[in-house]
């Protein structure tokens, strides 16, 4: 996945023995991160193939994360963070057969499908907010009394996800088919950059 993200956070720290520095955060970020895949392979014969397409991505993230920093100056601290994420994760998958020209029906044990050449066949979408965890780290400059700049990386991993694609048409049995696509883990990397209040 890949994209743009950004949001608001907000923390409280405490600075121990004028060099260290411990706190914890939350942010809450919109998120245009995706990704997306389509391929096409051969159905039973060469002549005739079949396309499937899927796509994942995040509509929002967030993460509640403790911190732990040292001061390298009197405004300048390096910090590590770690703790838990979570997010709003969506997936899509549909199949599509490219032949034979007039299509074909199967039915199994009371389920079936019915595919149009050209046409989807199978489709199916899923949004649910999954959790996981994050970690990471940055450095923050204190430009003025109640201002900071903050530059950070972090990785987020909010686990697997899986959508059940249903078919849209049945054949012979009176049930529609239906089979499940597993996606890998939704993850992703971010580097930030943002502008900090002290209160």
């Amino acid at each position: 996945m890949n994209g743009v993200t950004g949001g608001l956070q907000a923390g409280y720290n405490w600075q121990l023995g004028g060099k260290w520095l411990v706190g914890v955060e939350g942010d809450l970020s919109a998120s245009g991160l995706r990704g997306s895949g389509r391929e096409t392979v051969p159905l039973s014969a060469p002549a005739f193939t079949q396309t499937i397409s899927a796509e994942q991505k995040i509509d929002w993230w967030g993460s509640i994360r403790g911190r732990l920093g040292a001061l390298v100056s009197p405004s300048v601290l390096l910090y590590g963070t770690g703790g838990f994420a979570f997010g709003r994760v969506a997936t899509f998958d549909d199949y599509i057969v490219n032949g034979p020209p007039a299509g074909f029906s199967i039915s199994v044990s009371g389920t079936s499908f019915a595919c149009t050449t050209g046409l989807t066949c199978f489709t199916g979408s899923n949004s649910r907010i999954q959790t996981g965890w994050t970690l990471g780290g940055g450095g923050e400059w204190r430009f003025a009394p109640r201002w900071s700049f903050k530059a950070e990386y972090l990785y987020v991993d909010l686990g697997k996800s899986s959508v059940t694609a249903n078919a849209l048409a049945t054949g012979i049995g009176p049930n529609l088919s239906r089979y499940t696509a597993n996606f890998g883990r939704a993850d992703f990397h971010v580097a930030r950059v943002g502008v900090n209040y002290h209160f």
